[in-house]
């Protein structure tokens, strides 16, 4: 049966999308006093951070987010806000190669001549354009193959596609800054600002998938499978999938706008977790807590520090679109078999240590239709579209939309979210 939620008096925005973006936006907006409605298509917060508490695993665990990487302002500063505990990762990066552990990647010895280039670069090009320009010659082929790797399991990024600037500004910053973990997972910043918001009367609507926006200057109605809502201003919230995939209708079509998501890189990912009742990785990590490798699964961490028995897997990029469509106990052997060649360990013995398991495909979920995005040459101009409010009633927020240093991040979805909140209010 449907119902119709009718206006107060004075503005309200609806916010499509109950992520950091979203959350972020809506205190800061009902803050200010403005009526706020948040529409989400789950039955709970945080979109892509999403934390599982199930049966069988001994801590919670991260099935999206699970990062801070480095000191990044909004982030950090919300946990201190809100007193939730958060530490300081250990373990350098290890890689595997064929089985074989290396000692450094051969992939730094060109890496600085890499940068430079980049560095000098005065014109966009896609990454593998740019490899083909400035290295090409077969003593580079390491280099070329390092780079695409990660690329695709960093970024998430097609390098027959990827902006070599946007690479370029996020790698010049460095990979040596302190990276954070929250103890109890990022569900716990997703309450957090859930509970700010209620206590300014934020109105919550879980599983309400939005089918439909219909618009006109400083009027807004959205449709939902069972419900409509009726507002001044909407903020739209979901992920680029999600946008590029057509589910929500606008009418009128803002054109602009939906052919500047189309300009923006979807990234695809498939993430593990398997605990296990024995580390049995301990005698070959000691003291690294990730490893690289060439494996079908090819990136693994830990929970160091800590003597927590769980695995977190992860594979990247486009070789995921070959993968997606693997039923849930291939994918698990695919993600046995990796460790098994990577710690000499075998399968059968591993799945015997298994204790739980669980495979998100990031890509073929509902609610976000990819991993995080990615910067394609033309994504700088449609971020600028986006970025621009269409009549002071329509306005986009989501990483996506970021253009710092902190690209595919919860960081870049709070910033992203706070800019989109001025806006609004700038609107009125």
């Amino acid at each position: 049966m449907e119902t119709n939620k009718k206006l107060q008096s004075g503005e309200t925005v609806i916010i499509i999308g109950a992520g950091a973006a979203g959350l972020i936006a809506a205190r800061q907006l009902s803050d200010a006093g403005m009526k706020v409605i948040v529409i989400e298509a789950r039955s709970f917060p945080g979109g892509r951070m999403h934390t599982l508490r199930e049966p069988g695993f001994s801590i919670p665990v991260e099935a999206g987010a699970e990062f801070i990487h480095g000191e990044l302002p909004i982030t950090l500063g919300l946990l201190q806000e809100a007193g939730i505990e958060f530490s300081a990762i250990a373990g350098e990066m290890k890689t595997v190669r064929s089985g074989k552990w290396i000692p450094d990647d051969p992939m730094n010895e060109s890496w600085d001549e890499l940068m430079a280039k980049m560095k000098e670069a005065k014109e966009d090009m896609t990454i593998d354009a740019f490899l083909m320009q400035h290295f090409s010659d077969p003593k580079y082929a390491k280099l070329r193959d390092g780079v695409k790797r990660f690329a695709e399991g960093f970024d998430l990024a097609d390098t027959n596609k990827a902006s070599m600037l946007a690479l370029k500004q996020e790698w010049e910053n460095g990979f040596e800054e302190e990276q954070y973990r929250i103890t109890g997972g990022y569900i716990l910043l997703a309450e957090y600002l859930v509970d700010c918001c209620r206590k300014n009367n934020v109105e919550f609507y879980f599983s309400a998938e939005v089918t439909e926006i219909s618009w006109s200057s400083n009027r807004v109605t959205v449709i939902t499978r069972e419900s409509k809502f009726e507002g001044t201003k909407t903020l739209v919230t979901v992920s680029t999938g999600i946008m590029q995939s057509g589910k929500i209708r606008f009418i009128p079509e803002p054109h602009a706008a939906l052919q500047a998501y189309a300009n923006i890189g979807n990234g695809s990912v498939i993430k593990f977790m398997l605990e296990f009742n024995d580390a049995f990785w301990r005698d070959e990590l000691k003291d690294a807590g990730f490893v690289l490798s060439d494996e079908p699964v090819p990136t693994w961490w830990t929970q160091g520090p800590g003597d927590s028995k769980l695995l977190s897997g992860w594979l990247g990029g486009p070789s995921v679109l070959q993968r997606s469509s693997l039923p849930g106990d291939e994918l698990l052997d695919l993600a046995l078999k990796s460790l098994s060649a990577i710690f000499h360990v075998p399968a059968k013995d591993l799945q015997q240590k298994l204790v739980k398991s669980k495979i998100v495909d990031w890509t073929n979920h509902p609610i976000s239709l990819g991993g995080y995005s990615y910067s394609l040459p033309q994504s700088a101009e449609a971020k600028k579209v986006l970025n621009t409010p269409i009549e002071d009633t329509i306005f986009f927020a989501g990483e996506a939309l970021y253009s710092g240093d902190a690209p595919g991040t919860v960081e870049a979805a709070l910033s992203s979210g706070e800019q989109a909140a001025v806006r609004v209010l700038g609107s009125q």
